[in-house]
Formats: structure tokens, sequence, C-alpha cells
């Protein structure tokens, strides 16, 4: 194996998932050569090293990434959607897929053509844990709770999903 080191900075690193010759990166991320922010999302080249400079800028914290065939789903606090969808092939973020679930999502998981997030306001000091079930092909929002008995989740930051059970 050869080592190689990407021209980044890694403020935070949360997730990696890799698909092909590329590893996309989840966290907080800077340039080394220039303060230019990178955003929440990287993809490197496994092969050079090298990252994707095309790669869409999302925002300020990426948690977690599910790939799934042509599709990247990123979750984190975004600001206005904190679940983003991107073409892997092209790194396009796909602008119109916005389902805005209202807390940072902090695990994502597909089954049966639904996208499900867990996550959390934490960071804006409303404690609750909540789970949502996407339409992964519209990005609507098919119904979301709040986790434990009356809200009793103050915080979420992982979850398994199982045949239909989610741990």
């Amino acid at each position: 194996i050869n080592s190689w080191q990407p021209a980044i900075i890694i403020g935070e690193l949360n997730d990696m998932k890799a698909k092909g010759d590329t590893i996309f990166m989840a966290g907080n991320f800077s340039q080394t050569s220039t303060p230019n922010y990178l955003g929440s999302l990287v993809a490197v080249n496994s092969v050079t090293g090298n990252y994707y400079s095309n790669t869409p800028i999302l925002g300020a914290i990426g948690y977690y990434i599910l790939i799934d065939n042509d599709s990247l789903y990123i979750g984190g606090h975004f600001g206005n959607n904190n679940i983003v969808r991107v073409r892997v092939s092209t790194l396009v973020e796909e602008g119109g897929w916005k389902p805005n679930p209202g807390y940072d999502v902090k695990s994502i998981h597909k089954r049966n053509g639904k996208i499900y997030t867990i996550g959390d306001t934490y960071r804006i000091l409303i404690y609750n844990g909540y789970i949502s079930e996407i339409n992964s092909l519209a990005g609507t929002i098919l119904r979301t709770n709040t986790l434990g008995p009356n809200g009793g989740f103050s915080w979420a930051s992982s979850a398994t999903l199982i045949g239909p059970k989610l741990f």
C-alpha cells in the first residue's frame, strides 16, 4: 500500500465510506494550501490521495454517510436541510431533494424505498431525539417521532436497521 496524504485539514471526522476508488468523508474540512473551507463532505481519490474539488460544500458538520447505488446521503448540521442527497458519479447535490427533518441527522438507513434518519436538536439547546421516515424518491418526510416516552432522549447519535427493526 502506497502512503498518501490528502491536502485537506480535518477539523472533525465522523464517518467514512468508499465506493470504487473514491473515499467519502463526513465531518468538517478545509484546504491546506489556501484557507478555503471545504464543508462537511470530502471525496478523495484512494489511489492518488487527491480530493475532488467539485464536491459540494454542504455546511457546518457532516455526521453520517449512506451510499445506495449512485446516491450518497449525508446527514449533519447544514442549516436549512440536515440530510442531502448527492450523485456519486457526478458529485452534484440533488437540489430538489430537501426533506429538512428539522434536527441534526446523525444516522441514516434505507429499507423498502424509505430513508430512516435518527438525530437530535442538542446543538441548538433543545434536548430531544428524533426519528424520521422519508420517501427516498421524492425526499418528503412521511412521519417524524420524538424518541422515548415524553421525549425521554435528549440526544441520539447512532442506530442500526436490522430487517424491519431499528435499534
